[in-house]
């Protein structure tokens, strides 16, 4: 099996928590530096140096491409951990890849600054309640309890145990007040150490009970943005430059259909204006972690509801967009596939063996940058070059925390990457299982190009039993949702390469489900797409009109039909002369442009100052072309034709092409079924 050479690397097999992880130096220690997050880390690097004011900003990034990571090297970058000999031993790793970064980090030690982590989770239903626990949570961790500020919640708690301690008032009082209010003691203290706003109106009418109608006045400040502003004064005087505060899962926060949404976000609005006015001795900074802009997450339901300042909030926040590149991808890919063998021979034997497959590859614009190689072919080894392609485009658009790049590598699931090595010792892991480890995520996924794909390429899975049929139709599906034809396309030779099957077996498949109606291949480009229910009767139609109304017609007249732009104007010319002149565009086959002598009588017929004749070439040579024109001699007269002979089934392309535009022009015809044209 492939697992004897082959094992996924540890620490991808599960995804970085912040909380936890956090200053977790085993997880720093296998930190590879890219220029990705090397980029990335010198914006916010700059900040804390104070050579930009960027301080309240967006981290943008699909799941799965370690946004997180970025995030725990930051932290530990940002700490007062440089002394230590993993932050040493970093350093020096992202020297060999940026320079410039190598340097502002040490001006951060020679500066001695150093910023405390808080990590914001969006866990709770109150924004207020996420940053005090946030806030409490950095201090004990850095072992600061002394600096946790007295809040109303505490004093609630101090209330509570000041009652419990005096028996008469607890036996008479306090358990009469609980039964009369419904709440259970021990819940309410739990809660209020949570900073939950429902505890603490529970308790607010608890101690209004208590006191015969007196209400709780705590007579503190609960306003958790000043709160944040004078704890970081505080931490300046024990060593610190200020705060590094993470809003992670913030898209979690926006997606909530939480009716105190807007107030929450007034507070986010207000941090972010706090950290932007900070200075660098007594900074702040905010980041917060989305999957795609904030603008994005708002429905036009929410906005329907009065919810568009949200635009006020966006604007406060400078969006930092990280994304990979390709090579980036395979180079951490390759890293996460672990190789027992260092020089790796089996990987080499296999791409020597079944070298055409991979020469074909690279014809692919995608696959032909120079350490392809060295960290495609055989780094991701046994992974299909495409599969690695689609996997990491895929994941921008489906992935969830459940199901990312990386979960695909390490699951234990039967249809992930971890799975294929330990039952397989031959082939490669190709195109067709992405779809089935995604399955579940495309089935749920709420983008309606990416559904509706899923949904055609079901219901012909349903259909068919072919094996290679079924692998086609997953191919097909996926290369359709990535929606890059300029770089995969749906063509023959890229779904044989997906599947690593001899094109001439791709190709009689192809041509089976087309026969059955399951495909289509667009005329002008050969690329194929899922066919529509209603097919087959376009189909009929076109093999009606083709026998009937346009059977006798000329490849000429075929194209007259088709030809959108039927004059030419010269406009220069006409506006330099001030007059008005046009050109007619016709189309004429070669024994008719052979036989002619003069184009005066279509001149004539055309009623138009000259002629554009575009002609249809199969078999005349281009001198006999020039020296027809010649002949003819007529300046009112441009010939043009094809510099290659036209394809020899260009006449029944043109046909169809014109059958289905008399089709699509037919009155009555229903929407689905122009869609459908337009796609043919």
């Amino acid at each position: 099996m492939y697992s004897s050479n082959y094992y996924i690397n540890k620490n991808f097999q599960s995804s970085i928590n912040l909380e936890l992880d956090l200053n977790n130096e085993k997880k720093i220690d296998e930190y590879i530096p890219t220029t990705d997050i090397c980029d990335v880390l010198k914006i916010y690097i700059k900040s804390a140096l104070g050579i930009s004011s960027e301080r309240a900003t967006t981290l943008v990034g699909p799941y799965g491409k370690g946004k997180s990571f970025l995030l725990l090297i930051l932290s530990y970058i940002l700490g007062n951990n440089k002394n230590s000999n993993c932050w040493l031993n970093l350093l020096n790793k992202i020297k060999m890849v940026d320079l410039e970064l190598f340097e502002m980090i040490n001006e951060l030690k020679d500066k001695n600054i150093s910023l405390m982590t808080i990590i914001v989770n969006s866990n709770y239903d109150n924004i207020t309640q996420s940053f005090q626990l946030a806030l409490n949570d950095g201090l004990k961790r850095e072992r600061l309890e002394g600096l946790i500020p007295e809040t109303a919640y505490n004093i609630c708690l101090n209330l509570i145990e000041k009652w419990m301690k005096d028996e008469k008032i607890k036996k008479d009082v306090l358990s009469k007040c609980l039964e009369l209010n419904k709440i259970n003691l021990k819940d309410l203290e739990n809660e209020l150490k949570n900073y939950s706003p429902i505890a603490y109106k529970q308790f607010e009418r608890l101690y209004n009970c208590m006191n015969i109608g007196l209400e709780f006045n705590p007579l503190v400040n609960n306003d958790i943005v000043k709160i944040y502003s004078d704890i970081n004064v505080e931490l300046t005087k024990k060593g610190y430059s200020g705060m590094f505060i993470v809003f992670d899962e913030f898209s979690k926060f926006i997606e909530s259909n939480s009716n105190n949404l807007m107030r929450d976000l007034k507070i986010v609005q207000d941090m972010a204006e706090l950290c932007s006015r900070s200075s660098t001795k007594q900074q702040l900074n905010l980041c917060c972690v989305t999957h795609k802009s904030i603008s994005l997450y708002f429905s036009s339901e929410k906005k329907a509801n009065g919810m568009d300042s949200f635009k006020t909030v966006e604007v406060r926040f400078k969006e930092i967009k990280f994304n990979r590149s390709l090579e980036e991808n395979y180079q951490i890919i390759s890293y996460a596939i672990k190789k027992k063998d260092p020089s790796n021979l089996s990987a080499k034997e296999y791409i020597k063996n079944n070298k055409r497959f991979y020469n074909d590859v690279k014809t692919i614009s995608i696959f032909n940058s120079q350490k392809v190689e060295e960290e495609l072919f055989e780094g991701c080894f046994p992974l299909n070059p495409l599969t690695v392609y689609v996997l990491i485009q895929l994941s921008e658009f489906v992935a969830q925390n459940e199901r990312t790049l990386f979960t695909f590598l390490s699951d234990s699931d039967e249809n992930s990457f971890n799975s294929f090595i330990h039952n397989n010792n031959d082939g490669l892991f190709n195109v067709d299982k992405i779809y089935d480890y995604f399955y579940n995520l495309l089935q749920k996924e709420e983008t309606n190009h990416i559904r509706n794909i899923w949904y055609r390429a079901e219901s012909i899975l349903a259909k068919t039993e072919d094996i290679n049929e079924k692998k086609i139709i997953k191919v097909l599906a996926l290369i359709l949702m990535i929606n890059d034809f300029d770089r995969l396309s749906p063509s023959n030779e890229i779904i044989s390469l997906a599947l690593n099957i001899e094109i001439n077996q791709v190709k009689e498949s192809i041509s089976k489900l087309l026969e059955k109606h399951y495909l289509r291949k667009n005329i002008l480009n050969n690329l194929l797409s899922f066919a529509l229910s209603n097919s087959k009767h376009i189909d009929d139609n076109i093999e009606y009109l083709s026998k009937t109304k346009f059977k006798n017609l000329k490849l000429s007249e075929y194209a007259e039909l088709i030809n959108d732009r039927n004059y030419v104007v010269p406009r220069r010319y006409n506006e330099k002369n001030k007059i008005t002149r046009f050109f007619r565009v016709i189309f004429i086959e070669e024994k008719e442009f052979l036989d002619i002598f003069n184009f005066d009588y279509i001149l004539e017929d055309k009623y138009c100052d000259g002629l554009i004749v575009y002609l249809i070439r199969k078999n005349m040579s281009e001198s006999d072309i020039l020296n027809k024109i010649n002949t003819i001699n007529d300046p009112r007269v441009i010939v043009k034709y094809p510099s290659e002979f036209i394809v020899n089934n260009f006449d029944k392309l043109l046909l169809r092409y014109a059958c289905l535009l008399e089709i699509k022009n037919k009155k009555g015809i229903d929407e689905i079924s122009s869609h459908e044209i337009d796609l043919l």
